[in-house]
């Protein structure tokens, strides 16, 4: 796929990867650690760096050369009390009992998954992605692709169709992930499991924020927001050792 640059070229390197699943780096792989918790935070060691999750929130920042990154504010909705983190192994778990929600955290080739399973049917906004001050562009795969500086004045208008539409990930995306550039570094959310999740684009303080969404429906067969058995991530997104 080709991203269709906006304005002036952009050079993307993808060294992290968050996605509904996790966080990934695709520098040199690692052994798995097993995780820290620091009160309501559990950190994990990935490629590169240091993902941490607030379990409060699902609010998700990584380290990375020394350089701290906001991978996802609080998720939008009301989670409720976070259980008590378990750690068993490299595996760290916790629960959302008011949302009947289980999260499960780990590193898997130096990347950091993220799994959500919900035990009724309800509706998640998270990731929301964007919100760090060093984001300068928001890369979508529509159509050939988009690379669209994330200030510009007609992309945050009303005039493209894009802000304010919700994108299913099973139609309206060429595939299922969406990127940001932060500090000189790529990011990308990735969600194989993309069958109830979908993706709005905002406009907030004249900035270009990605909202990802997922239905736990045990109807459509979705109560899932994780990356499925047999891994899909895509590695292209990898740039070469």
């Amino acid at each position: 796929m080709r991203l269709r640059r906006s304005h002036r070229p952009l050079a993307v390197l993808a060294l992290l990867s968050l996605t509904a699943t996790g966080i990934t780096a695709c520098a040199h792989d690692i052994s798995p650690a097993k995780p820290r918790v620091n009160g309501n935070r559990v950190a994990i060691a990935i490629s590169g760096g240091t993902a941490e999750v607030d379990t409060e929130s699902l609010a998700v920042d990584a380290t990375v050369g020394g350089q701290r990154l906001e991978l996802s504010a609080p998720a939008a909705d009301r989670l409720g009390r976070a259980g008590d983190i378990a750690v068993e192994g490299t595996t760290a778990r916790w629960s959302y009992p008011d949302r009947e929600l289980t999260a499960t955290a780990f590193a898997r080739d130096g990347r950091l998954r993220l799994e959500l399973h919900g035990n009724r049917d309800g509706h998640l906004v998270w990731p929301i992605t964007g919100g760090d001050k060093s984001a300068t562009a928001l890369q979508i795969p529509r159509g050939e692709g988009l690379s669209l500086p994330v200030r510009d004045a007609f992309w945050n208008g009303p005039d493209t169709g894009l802000v304010g539409t919700d994108l299913p990930l099973t139609s309206a995306l060429t595939m299922p992930f969406w990127g940001y550039t932060l500090g000189g570094r790529g990011v990308s959310y990735v969600v194989p499991t993309d069958i109830g999740s979908s993706l709005t684009v905002r406009s907030q303080d004249g900035s270009l924020r990605a909202y990802g969404a997922h239905d736990f429906d045990d109807r459509a067969g979705t109560r899932d927001y994780t990356q499925p058995k047999g891994d899909r991530t895509p590695r292209r997104l990898c740039p070469a050792q």
